[in-house]
């Protein structure tokens, strides 16, 4: 038997552990040098060895060494196997330029486009050892404008409508995988991009500066000419410009309300509206200018300057009397070479006087313009019983300003002056006997023709 040595419990002799209080059983009278070695093994420290901090840091710095030349070894090798490409996007590149104005704007020819030149020196840059053909990718990209509406989007080819500062939907329709095979050593981005149309703001001006109608004819047989010939040949102004951009005149021209046309006649003082017109409207729009609203016609009270040939004077009283004595000789020498022409037996010719032959219908065929009506007698080499008249007909006397013909003749008229034409092949001439048929003469025209009769032709017709 065997006590416990902590609580003092009898054991048998092969009990290992106190059944009371757990406590190992070990006689003291017992050696056991396992348990010595163990417990001298256990209490003893290692003592560490000198230089092995040292050793252990240079190992480490080693093997980051390492590890930093393999990793720049391996990006070197991905790049030189071209797995990591630089990237292009394409919209950095798109070029766009706008010319016009406001609600006429169009983009300038060639444009949009990629610059070629500005996307070869990014690609250099990128890449040292490039050196591809870079001009063939904008016949591989497409570039399509848009405006953007209410349902949708609308899409621009050249514009001719663009506005100030609106905004644009460009879209570049491209097949990667082409561009990838072209240029292997790139990667191509971008699709869309946003632009505002650079036009110019459009300036008030009036349409009318320094524009006047120009007549053709004769005044009241006059008619409104739009030939641009006869108008401002500078490009910049907008009778020239309308011409050439659509072939049309900027103006329409009416009288009471009435749309006049070229053929219609007109005179001196006739009012004459004219009014701005569509064409008129678009091409001002293209020179950056506008009219007001309430500058979009004008009236006109036409001037002996706005006819090219002048006008018929129709009042005797505002004949000219040198002008009418000069006529009045043309016209006797006109008789004398009738009278030869024809081999009649005449000893002398007396002038009588003159009818002022005027048309009752103001306006008509040029063959009732305004005309004087020279009455000679003729005295035969035979006495004859009934007295002989040589009426020269169709001689008018008109009235142009003196600057006729002048390109600055509608700043600068001038004074008016009187002439009549040296034309004696439009000239006519009337052989009458008696003085019942002179009398029947005249009056045979009362229906369409007024006559003003000096007095000494008077005496002979009533």
């Amino acid at each position: 038997m065997i006590k416990c040595s902590k609580c003092g419990t009898e054991l048998p002799g092969t009990a290992k552990f106190c059944v009371n209080c757990g406590q190992p059983l070990v006689e003291s009278n017992e050696y056991r040098p396992e348990m010595e070695d163990f417990t001298s093994k256990k209490n003893k420290k290692k003592k560490p060895k000198k230089g092995s901090f040292k050793i252990k840091l240079i190992l480490g710095l080693v093997c980051l060494i390492g590890v930093a030349i393999l990793g720049f070894s391996g990006i070197s090798f991905l790049k030189e196997k071209k797995i990591i490409k630089p990237t292009i996007d394409l919209t950095e590149f798109v070029e766009v330029k706008f010319e016009g104005f406001d609600k006429s704007g169009t983009f300038e020819r060639g444009y949009p486009c990629i610059d070629v030149d500005k996307l070869a020196k990014e690609m250099n840059r990128l890449d040292p050892e490039f050196s591809g053909y870079v001009y063939s990718i904008p016949r591989e990209v497409e570039i399509v404008v848009y405006r953007t509406l209410e349902d949708g989007t609308e899409e621009i080819t050249t514009g001719g409508d663009l506005e100030f500062n609106e905004e644009l939907i460009v879209k570049l329709n491209y097949d990667v995988q082409d561009l990838a095979y072209d240029f292997p050593d790139f990667k191509f981005v971008g699709n869309t991009l946003k632009v505002n149309a650079e036009v110019k703001m459009q300036k008030e001006t009036d349409p009318f500066k320094n524009f006047n109608p120009i007549c053709i004819g004769v005044s009241p047989y006059g008619q409104i000419t739009t030939d641009i010939s006869r108008y401002s040949k500078d490009e910049k102004e907008l009778v020239g410009y309308c011409y050439r951009q659509y072939g049309k005149f900027p103006f329409d021209f009416y009288i009471n309300d009435r749309i006049v046309s070229t053929r219609d006649y007109i005179g001196v003082g006739d009012k004459v509206v004219v009014k701005l017109n569509e064409y008129g409207q678009k091409s001002m729009e293209q020179l950056g200018a506008k009219p007001a609203e309430d500058n979009k016609q004008k009236e006109y009270v036409l001037e002996l300057k706005n006819f090219e040939e002048g006008a018929y004077v129709s009042e005797r009283e505002k004949m000219d009397e040198k002008v009418l004595q000069e006529l009045q000789d043309y016209a006797k020498d006109y008789a004398i070479s009738y009278i030869a022409k024809r081999n009649l037996k005449v000893k002398d010719i007396n002038y009588i006087g003159n009818v002022l032959a005027t048309s009752k219908q103001g306006v008509g065929e040029d063959k009732y313009r305004p005309s004087i009506n020279f009455v000679f007698e003729l005295k035969p080499e035979e006495e004859q019983e009934k007295p002989i008249y040589l009426v020269i007909k169709h001689i008018a006397i008109q009235e142009r300003v003196e600057n006729y013909g002048k390109e600055d003749v509608l700043e600068n008229p001038g004074n008016p002056e009187q002439f009549f034409r040296k034309d004696a092949d439009n000239f006519d001439c009337d052989y009458i006997e008696g003085n019942d048929n002179l009398r029947n003469r005249f009056n045979k025209n009362l229906d369409h023709s007024t006559y003003d009769y000096e007095q000494s032709v008077l005496d002979l017709v009533k």
